[in-house]
């Protein structure tokens, strides 16, 4: 008997990390950044509220911008984002792209694929756009493109990935509001 516990003890050790699809980054709160155009002086306004709460019967951490998105920057933006570490980031890294599940405004967002190998800030992304009730988004990594507006790099490479971000798209917007949660690699 005392080996069988063992043998049940040891193996799920081994085999329920495995199965452990949320990263320990990715369900820390504190881990999330936000960022937005005062550096290049304008003045939009986020706020990210982050908590767990249940959507459809399962709890999830759920990453809550709200914000407005001015002119006074030409291009005026706001985003957030999660710096991917160790074992989040190799998973990342060996996936074929990211999913997560959004609750949105409507407006348009573009979810960034974060390289290392880009110095200039235009990150491999793709635009999507969700409204009301959850909305899963699937993003090959070989479906996200530079904007155009920085030094090309061709296409996306994901062995450089190091950041995933979320960010609006156009301006200006009176009010932002996307709920972000259930990030994953997708196989």
């Amino acid at each position: 008997m005392k080996k069988f516990v063992f043998c049940v003890v040891f193996l799920s050790l081994i085999v329920f990390p495995v199965f452990n699809v949320g990263g320990q980054a990715l369900e820390s709160p504190d881990k999330w950044f936000t960022y937005n155009d005062k550096g290049d002086g304008g003045d939009s306004i986020i706020k990210l509220s982050k908590g767990k709460q249940t959507i459809g019967g399962k709890e999830y951490l759920v990453i809550n911008c709200t914000g407005k998105v001015t002119k006074k920057f030409e291009y005026g933006f706001i985003g957030f984002g999660i710096r991917l570490e160790d074992e989040d980031q190799k998973r990342f890294q060996n996936a074929k792209g990211i999913k997560f599940k959004v609750i949105g405004d409507g407006k348009s967002y573009r979810v960034r694929t974060e390289s290392s190998a880009v110095t200039d800030y235009d990150y491999h992304g793709k635009v999507f756009s969700a409204k009301g009730s959850v909305t899963e988004i699937s993003v090959p990594y070989s479906s996200v493109k530079q904007e155009g507006w920085g030094a090309p790099k061709g296409s996306f490479k994901k062995n450089t990935l190091v950041q995933i971000s979320f960010q609006t798209v156009g301006q200006p917007h009176e009010s932002v509001s996307l709920k972000v949660f259930d990030l994953q690699p997708m196989d």
